[in-house]
């Protein structure tokens, strides 16, 4: 079976869930390919859209608010939106691609690549096997006129948002959002220590910014030096911030720990007591997989919104949206020992560890070759 995942770079979760697809394919002695959608049309537009995201949740987050209320007036028209005709328009090109290629099925993590599939399957060739896989915890704008295989969610919980949507009961898989098998495969907090060198004794509160170093960073990690200087070490991942990167690293000297961009982001979590973290779908799945107690902030709007809402509703998270809040939530957590395990028992109940492989696993009993 010859799997291709189609991604979009609107936001680094898409990339990270294909590529743990691809990963549980190739243990399973598949073969299989990641592609940016929208590279294929003209990579000019996969830069523009990415730079356009990066852009837009670092200096005006309400932009994504207003694209959300747009979204919803496009769901009550009839004829085809913008977002629909847009994607379809290099459907040509997609197809042509991927039967060159010979690929059996195909995964799509981002709903831009799965209305790209739709129209093939409308117009093309129907019997080409699509599947959408959500990457936050809620049901995507323009999730509606797609028509794929199968939708794999989040949660069974938030299976009646995609029947909402127009989504058939019997399409709908309830899997989890799927992680990288370094954030499964986990390691005592003492052994990620002893690896990455830190101070084995004493407590660590580890704070991500994401990768290009979103939110009001500087104002958590303040709050947090205020209150917990005395009580725990601070780590903080930069990202590619360089200008944040270097603010701190002026303010605080060694004071507080301000990491650059590193692949060690697991390892990080297994060695951390409590993590803060803005609520992307894929950090948010990634920190309950690692099973460490997590404070929540300020999301963008929509579908981070509905994140928060999920993890909290849940238990597997708190929330709090000001730098001094952030830090009286990660304080408590860090004082009261039964609520950081009740907290790690919710996200061994409600976080699907296999996911990749389980979504691996659906799409090949489905298999028939497509091209002989």
């Amino acid at each position: 079976m010859k799997l291709l995942v189609l991604s979009s770079n609107n936001g680094a979760g898409h990339n990270s869930a294909g590529r743990a697809i691809l990963e549980a394919a190739h243990r399973r002695g598949m073969e299989g390919d990641m592609v940016d959608a929208l590279s294929i049309d003209a990579p000019w537009k996969s830069r523009a859209i990415s730079e356009i995201h990066i852009q837009g949740a670092l200096h005006a987050p309400y932009l994504f608010e207003v694209g959300n209320y747009l979204a919803e007036k496009d769901a009550w028209r009839k004829k085809p939106s913008g977002c629909y005709r847009a994607n379809a328009r290099y459907a040509d090109k997609l197809w042509m691609y991927l039967s060159g290629r010979h690929y059996d099925a195909v995964i799509a993590t981002h709903v831009f690549p799965a209305l790209t599939m739709t129209h093939i399957k409308r117009h093309i060739r129907s019997d080409v096997p699509a599947y959408f896989v959500a990457t936050d915890y809620s049901c995507a704008p323009y999730v509606h006129e797609t028509e794929m295989d199968g939708y794999f969610i989040p949660h069974v919980a938030l299976r009646g948002k995609f029947l909402e949507a127009g989504v058939p009961f019997s399409r709908i898989v309830p899997s989890g959002i799927p992680v990288v098998e370094r954030f499964v495969t986990r390691r005592s907090q003492a052994e990620a220590r002893r690896i990455l060198e830190l101070p084995e004794e004493g407590k660590i509160v580890l704070v991500m910014t994401g990768s290009m170093g979103f939110g009001d960073a500087e104002g958590q990690v303040l709050a947090l030096y205020r209150l917990l200087s005395e009580k725990a070490r601070i780590y903080v991942m930069g990202g590619n911030n360089e200008k944040l990167k270097e603010t701190l690293r002026s303010e605080y000297a060694d004071a507080v720990t301000v990491l650059d961009y590193t692949r060690e982001v697991p390892l990080y979590m297994d060695a951390s007591d409590v993590l803060i973290t803005k609520p992307g779908g894929l950090s948010t799945t990634e920190s309950a997989v690692c099973e460490i107690p997590t404070v929540l902030t300020t999301p963008i709007p929509g579908w981070e919104e509905e994140n928060v809402d999920f993890f909290t509703r849940h238990g597997l998270a708190r929330f709090a949206t000001d730098p001094e809040n952030i830090a009286r939530q990660a304080k408590l957590l860090l004082d009261d020992q039964d609520a950081r395990e009740a907290m790690k028992a919710c996200q061994r109940r409600e976080i699907n560890k296999q996911a990749a492989g389980e979504i691996v696993d659906h799409v090949a009993r489905r298999h028939r070759p497509l091209f002989y």
